[in-house]
């Protein structure tokens, strides 16, 4: 939370106006400065296990003088782990994201996809730095928690453009099918100048298409259907079972312990951890997030409509309306006209000028 939300919370639940400075200080506080914090992280990793048996949280530190000094953090929560075994699909979608503040970072991320074509999430990661070093510690851990063996035949493994990402998979399991996000592919072609409405259309409507060709969506195809209602067979008895409902049960029947006040933490012993050196993130620094081509802006009323080409009605060209139809003479070429229908636009003429007599 910002001082400026502190103060807008502390104005709106009792009613008093507070200075920045005073905010900045009770925040400073309530939570405690960043070496406390770091200071209670072995505490915290051993109440995590001591709460949630079977987890793994694993701590990367080296050495400055005496003093253990952080530099990474994996947790895999048991629960989340057998949930993800026992009622998903050998799928997995992997994500970075940065972590700004006084130590920036990389977050990394593991999610699976439950029965009902939800997000489960698996296991992250805090790491100095996105790359392929960072991204091959995590994905060891990971492969050996949940299981992924040998050369990762029969996984399926979903990602963007990391840095190092894909390079990891390939040399840890080669024969693991990798896929790319629909979502963030478009958000490349976007980038490289290719964004025009038709192409995302097309390319959504490309990647439903493929999905159920390769049955993603847990349903057999068309023919599939005909020749088991041939046979008088229920369908139900050929969809695989990490698409049913006793799958998505299994998934979130396990029960994950919250974490105790911090008094209530047993002392570790361990000497308290340093707060890391300062990492230069990759890239140009960036004033504001890079927001995705197909964000709802904020204040928004009506949700985007994916998958539907439409079709402008003057020219009957894919990709765009009569509204902002190029090709049309006068002021609906620029948005201004409302008319619908061929040559119904207020004022405007659809005649060429050569067929003019």
């Amino acid at each position: 939370m910002s001082v400026a939300e502190f103060m807008t919370l502390v104005r709106k639940h009792y009613n008093i106006d507070v200075t920045r400075d005073q905010c900045y200080k009770a925040k400073k506080r309530i939570q405690g400065s960043i070496e406390e914090q770091y200071s209670k992280l072995w505490d915290y990793c051993e109440e995590l296990k001591r709460q949630n048996p079977g987890s793994t949280v694993l701590v990367k530190t080296s050495l400055r003088g005496d003093d253990p000094v952080f530099e990474r953090l994996y947790i895999c929560l048991d629960q989340l782990r057998k949930g993800f075994i026992d009622g998903c699909r050998t799928m997995v979608g992997f994500d970075g994201a940065f972590i700004k503040g006084q130590h920036p970072g990389q977050l990394l991320s593991a999610v699976g996809i439950d029965a009902n074509n939800g997000m489960f999430p698996i296991a992250f990661a805090i790491v100095e730095t996105e790359s392929r070093d960072t991204w091959t510690w995590f994905l060891e851990i990971f492969f050996n928690d949940v299981g992924v063996r040998d050369t990762g035949h029969g996984w399926v493994f979903i990602t963007d453009k990391q840095k190092g990402l894909g390079q990891a998979i390939e040399a840890l399991k080669p024969d693991a099918e990798h896929r790319h996000c629909v979502r963030h592919l478009h958000n490349n072609f976007k980038l490289a100048g290719h964004g025009s409405l038709a192409l995302k259309q097309r390319l959504w409507a490309a990647a439903r298409k493929n999905g159920i060709s390769v049955d993603l969506c847990g349903i057999p195809c068309y023919h599939g259907l005909a020749a088991i209602s041939r046979q008088q067979r229920s369908p139900m008895t050929y969809v695989n079972e990490v698409y049913k409902r006793e799958a998505y049960d299994k998934a979130y029947s396990n029960y994950i312990s919250p974490m105790p006040s911090q008094q209530l933490w047993r002392k570790s012993g361990h000497r308290p951890i340093k707060p890391p050196l300062y990492h230069k993130q990759s890239g140009r620094p960036k004033k504001a997030r890079n927001r995705p081509v197909d964000e709802i802006p904020k204040g928004a009323t009506k949700l985007r409509r994916y998958g539907i080409v439409i079709h402008c009605s003057v020219w009957g060209g894919e990709g765009h309306n009569a509204t902002n139809c190029g090709r049309a003479d006068g002021n609906m070429g620029r948005g201004k006209g409302r008319g619908r229908g061929r040559g119904r636009g207020r004022g405007t003429s659809l005649v060429h000028p050569s067929e003019e007599e």
